[in-house]
């Protein structure tokens, strides 16, 4: 997703959080941590933008929102040795 930014002088968050489509209902942490993770990068030579960037009037800015891989667990079967059991428990 491409966004403009439109108010350069305010904080990185804050600034991504005000240019992006308010139904996306992203909160200004979920922005941080979008930062942080990398998935926030310019436009001009994609490169992952941290949260000292500054942004200037009418940038764009790439924001990547793609669903993270299915990371499912599945139980495994493990022969473990019992090394002590008890009676009372």
């Amino acid at each position: 997703m491409h966004i403009k930014i439109k108010e350069p002088n305010t904080r990185l968050d804050k600034a991504i959080l005000n240019a992006i489509p308010q139904d996306l209902g992203l909160t200004r942490s979920r922005v941080k941590s979008l930062i942080k993770m990398g998935f926030i990068r310019t436009s001009d030579n994609g490169q992952s933008i941290n949260s000292k960037y500054q942004l200037r009037k009418n940038e764009v800015l790439l924001l990547d929102l793609s669903e993270p891989a299915d990371l499912t667990l599945l139980p495994e079967k493990l022969s473990l040795q019992i090394v002590f059991e008890d009676d009372h428990i």
